[in-house]
This record gives structure tokens, C-alpha cells and sequence, in this order.
């Protein structure tokens, strides 16, 4: 009896093996779900794969990650699933992106002041979250020989395109009155 119990379980056995190695294989491989595009700076969870043959759990190797959070770009992660004499690959692309506009603030200055004085224009400061270079445009003038109210707009972009703006006011008063 020992022995009939034996051979039936070998024979279960038997057959998944057989079955598992014939063209009758179920494998399914597939990404899981996720975001692939984040923002600078932020932690990126790898959600991984799917790996099962003929209902079972299989584990998967990564065999490629290039992700790098801090940097701007396009990235890859591989993952590989051996199966006796098949492989199979699986590639996730992780998009990293800078939509970040940079901070700008007014340096403090005399904003107003009367006519045929001098204006000094104090600027701005500028920070941003990348590392890379920004460009500071400003826009409009001042005309210290007529009174009137004048706008200063200075716009910061960053190397992504990210943009932000600031507008000092300065007035020009008639020193007569």
C-alpha cells in the first residue's frame, strides 16, 4: 500500500516536471503597476515583477538599475527570469524629471526716492532644487529724471525650463512737491 502511495506522488510529480519543461508551459512576466515618473529628489519604490510559471511563484534576478533620484533623466531597471534553458527579460523605464520652478526673492533696496537721484537696483537671490545653471532676466527700467511708479520684473529659469518671476516697484517722486 506503501508503495502504490509512493509511486502515485512520484507520478504527481513526475507529470508537473514534464509539464512545466513541454511547450504547454503557462509563464506569466510582467511589470507591476506603478509611476515611473517622479520628481527630483524623491525616493523611487521599485514595484517589481510578476514571475509565475504554471501558477507558481518564481523569484526574479534585477540585473540592471540605474536609477538615480538626484539627477534628471531616464533610467532602466532589468529583470531577468531563468528558467531551465529560457530567459527571459523584462525592462521598466523610470523617468526622472525636474518641474521644480526656482525660489526667487527681492533683496531688500530703496524702492523709492525722489527725482534726479540715484536708484540702485538690488536684485534678486535664487535658489533652485537642481544644481544646474540659472538665468536671471530682468525687465524694465527706471527713469529717475520723471516721477512715477516703475516695475522691475526679474525672471529666474532654471536648466529644465522651470521658470519663476518676481516684480519690484519703484517710485519716483517729484522732488518739488
Amino acid at each position: 500500500m506503501k508503495s502504490k502511495g509512493l509511486l502515485l506522488i512520484l507520478l504527481m510529480v513526475m507529470t508537473f516536471v514534464f509539464s512545466a519543461c513541454g511547450e504547454n508551459t503557462d509563464i506569466e512576466f510582467h511589470l507591476n503597476e506603478s509611476v515611473d515618473t517622479i520628481p527630483l529628489d524623491v525616493t523611487y519604490d521599485d514595484p517589481g515583477v510578476t514571475a509565475k510559471i504554471n501558477g507558481f511563484i518564481y523569484q526574479t534576478e534585477v540585473t540592471e538599475n540605474t536609477v538615480d533620484t538626484s539627477e534628471p533623466g531616464i533610467y532602466h531597471i532589468t529583470y531577468t527570469l531563468n528558467h531551465l534553458d529560457r530567459t527571459l527579460t523584462l525592462t521598466r523605464i523610470v523617468t526622472v524629471i525636474d518641474d521644480t520652478p526656482p525660489t526667487i526673492t527681492l533683496n531688500p533696496g530703496i524702492d523709492t526716492l525722489l527725482t534726479g537721484e540715484t536708484w540702485a537696483d538690488e536684485s534678486v537671490e535664487v535658489t533652485d532644487n537642481s544644481d544646474g545653471a540659472i538665468d536671471i532676466e530682468t525687465i524694465g527700467s527706471v527713469d529717475t529724471s520723471t516721477p512715477g511708479t516703475y516695475e522691475i520684473t526679474y525672471v529666474a529659469t532654471d536648466d529644465y525650463g522651470n521658470q519663476n518671476q518676481a516684480t519690484r516697484i519703484v517710485t519716483v517722486l517729484d522732488e518739488s512737491q
